[in-house]
């Protein structure tokens, strides 16, 4: 018991020590984070108190501080922490460390007095010594003895002091010698002597014998290495600059010949073999052998991967011929209005459509731009009229008006004549045009006039007014020129594919978009968001590029089926294939779905040739037809076609000549003849028609009165027919009417001649006579 009792003993004594031992480490923790923050505290005042105080009172306060500081330290390991009761503990103490530290800072300030005041004595006796001298003085008081420069040690100093001169100025001396040594140096024994020389001028204080040996001889070997491999670099230098010249002979020769891809490839492999023999010879591999051996792999990588970017290039070169081809094909059978249309939103990268919101814009800008040159073409002819001496301003302002529409209708001629223009070259190069209704239109009067075909037998199809995303794809292939029937086939495969849903997902999350695009042709979040019109565009594309295998198929069909069939291939789904399109997975509802579309959008083309007939049937079908069918596409009734069906309908009388347009001003014809003519604008001509402004009661003689009478006058005996010329405005100036009458009688001579050269009967035997 008395053990086990001493046991338990021990354990409660053990606890108590391990108590003890961790309250005195909180005590010791404390205190030491009391004692940091009070030394800080003291610090802080410390520097607060020193602010603006001269030197010996920052002495006499950082001692008392340092003191202070000492006591308080000790205070708080007695446990006083307090202010007060560390003042009332203390107080003796801090008295006297007050004491304390005002005598040392009156020490303090009167030891700076005296340093200054002997600073100041010193630096007057420096005035009138030479800088040797000033030098000696330093030295002696900087050992602490007095400042005497005829003592014995001034003399020693001055003599030390000359030595060392003497020393460092031949130091310097070999030190300029070794680098003109090296300046000059050529050959490599010079430039290792140079280095050699350059070392041993060298001296560094504290070195050794053996060391400076050692680095003289250092010296010299980094030199010998540095010259020879300066050597080796040479030659290797001059050995690759002659494989360069001749590589590039061998590369001049091997492209003889060679164009495009092949050449491009060809270039770029001999330029990475050139860098393969580079990298050859900078490891020593000079002959050509070696090189084959050591670097096989990496040429027969560079051959296979030139081959490669060669068959790539010629694609590239093939895609961008194909593309520009099309567009400049495109942009020929657009109008000049549409093709300055097209091109500014090419500059802006956005699509080429004259008939988009963004066309429109920019069309009203022309058109602006358009009418305000017809105002100032007015203008100036108005103006150039009242100028030239008439002051008549009633025929001032007809001449403005007649100058304004002759340039209008000369924009609508060749508006006319352009699309015209289009018949002709498709119907001589068996070309299919791509232009929107309105060409398309103009291809089937075309090809009926002149007894050709359009296209694949049938022209373009015309927009609907429908809505809906078959309506708008429909629209839009539409105005690429395509056939009815062959947007039907584009259609049933689109129902096939996505049931017309931009942003149908198929193939588990792999296709997407309308024509149900994978990754490799552009599917993906990116296709999606781009829209309806953005799917559409980019099918477009590939029809015009990769895909226009597919595009030639459908412009060569001739019915649904066949298109159906051919846009299969743009698709290839499942079972598909070029030998037999129709093995494609569900092409019945394919087919069914196109005849659906064509039922729905091909009932609102109309056939704007039906019932033309031939050119023989008279102009009156034609005007028929551009004002019917023509007129319609081209601007929903009148407009262009319609001024030029209006342009071949006799007018109400006989009489009344032709009637251009509804909307403008009735021009008369007076084929016939009139006795009296109701004044204004009248259609005259001898070599076609002529604008003429008649006045009010004027005669016309028609054309066939008019030769019978010339007929017969060429076989009687002609009098001298009297010609009267009425001047207005001339009265009252003898220098103007002297003018006129110059005009005038330069004006009667050419009148005569013309009359000899052009006219009938006696007038041209005249001229003939006076000819020979």
């Amino acid at each position: 018991m008395d053990e086990g009792g001493g046991v338990a003993g021990r354990a409660a004594r053990a606890v108590e020590a391990e108590r003890n031992r961790q309250a005195r480490e909180l005590r010791d923790a404390a205190l030491s984070r009391s004692t940091a923050i009070q030394s800080a505290i003291s610090d802080q005042q410390q520097e607060i108190s020193l602010v603006g105080k001269s030197g010996a009172e920052q002495a006499s306060l950082r001692k008392q501080y340092e003191l202070t500081s000492q006591i308080r330290l000790e205070a708080i390991k007695n446990g006083v922490e307090a202010e007060g009761k560390f003042s009332e503990v203390y107080g003796k103490e801090l008295e006297s460390i007050k004491t304390l530290s005002a005598e040392y800072g009156r020490l303090v300030e009167a030891r700076a007095r005296a340093q200054l005041s002997n600073d100041l004595s010193f630096q007057r006796d420096q005035l009138g010594r030479s800088p040797e001298q000033r030098r000696i003085a330093d030295q002696l008081r900087g050992a602490g003895l007095p400042v005497d420069l005829l003592s014995k040690q001034a003399a020693e100093i001055a003599k030390t002091n000359a030595a060392m001169a003497d020393q460092r100025m031949g130091y310097a001396r070999e030190g300029f010698n070794a680098q003109v040594a090296g300046i000059n140096a050529r050959t490599p024994a010079e430039k290792i002597a140079a280095a050699r020389a350059a070392a041993e001028a060298q001296h560094n204080d504290g070195e050794t014998d053996p060391e400076r040996a050692q680095r003289i001889n250092d010296a010299e070997a980094f030199a010998r290495a540095q010259v020879n491999r300066q050597q080796a670099d040479a030659d290797r230098e001059r050995s690759m600059n002659l494989r360069r010249l001749l590589e590039q002979q061998q590369e001049d020769i091997d492209l003889i010949g060679k164009t495009g891809a092949a050449a491009t490839a060809a270039r770029e492999q001999i330029q990475l073999l050139a860098q393969l023999r580079q990298q050859a010879a900078q490891q020593g591999i000079t002959s050509e052998s070696e090189f084959q051996k050591v670097f096989a792999k990496q040429i027969d990588q560079i051959k296979v991967a030139t081959a490669e970017y060669e068959k790539l290039v010629a694609q590239r070169n093939q895609v961008q011929f194909n593309f520009d081809m099309n567009r400049n094909m495109a942009d020929a059978r657009l109008s000049s209005r549409d093709r300055q249309i097209v091109q500014t939103q090419r500059q802006y990268g956005l699509s080429e459509n004259p008939n988009d919101a963004n066309g429109q814009r920019i069309g009203k800008q022309l058109d602006w731009q358009d009418a305000k040159d017809q105002a100032k073409q007015f203008g100036s002819a108005f103006s150039n009229e009242l100028i030239s001496g008439s002051h008549n301003i009633g025929k001032a302002f007809l001449k403005g008006f007649q100058t304004s529409l002759e340039n209008e209708a000369s924009k609508l001629w060749e508006k006319f004549f352009d699309g015209i223009g289009n018949i002709f070259a498709d119907w001589i190069t068996g070309s299919k045009g791509q232009a929107g209704s309105v060409g398309s239109t103009a291809t089937s009067v075309g090809a009926k006039l002149l007894g050709g075909t359009s296209g694949a037998g049938q022209a373009a199809a015309s927009a609907t007014a429908l809505t809906g995303v078959d309506a708008q794809a429909w629209n839009f292939f539409a105005g690429k020129g395509l056939a009815p029937h062959q947007i039907a086939g584009v259609l049933g495969n689109m129902k096939a594919e996505s049931s017309f849903n931009p942003n149908a997902i198929g193939d588990a999350g792999k296709a997407f978009g309308l024509f149900q695009h994978h990754a490799e042709r552009g599917g993906g979040s990116g296709l999606l968001s781009s829209g309806t019109n953005g799917q559409l565009e980019h099918a477009w594309s590939e029809l015009q590029g990769p895909e226009n295998k597919a595009f030639q198929a459908l412009m060569k069909s001739t019915d649904v089926r066949g298109a159906t069939a051919a846009f299969a291939g743009f698709e290839r789904p499942r079972g598909f294939s070029w030998g037999n399109p129709e093995g494609a997975d569900n092409f019945s509802g394919r087919l069914t779905a196109a005849n659906d579309a064509l039922s729905k959008f091909g009932s609102t083309t109309t056939d704007a040739t039906q019932g033309l007939g031939s050119l023989g049937n008279g102009l009156g079908q034609l005007r028929s037809s551009l004002s019917s069918g023509a007129a319609g596409a081209a601007s929903g009734g009148g407009g262009l076609f319609g001024w030029l069906g209006n342009l071949f309908k006799p007018a109400a009388s006989a009489s009344s000549g032709f009637n251009i347009g509804s909307n403008a001003v009735p021009f008369k014809g007076f084929a016939t003849g009139t006795n009296y003519s109701p004044g204004g604008p009248a259609i005259v001509g001898e070599n076609g028609p002529e604008l003429l402004n008649l006045p009010q009661g004027s005669q016309v003689t028609s054309n066939h009165k008019l030769m019978s009478a010339l007929a017969a006058n060429s076989n009687q005996p002609q009098q001298n027919q009297g010609l009267t010329v009425n001047v207005e405005g001339a009265s009252g100036d003898d220098h103007i009417r002297s003018l006129v009458q110059q005009g005038v009688g330069a004006a009667l001579s050419e009148y005569n001649t013309q009359q000899r050269r052009g006219g009938f009967g006696v007038l041209q035997a005249r001229y003939g006579n006076q000819k020979g």
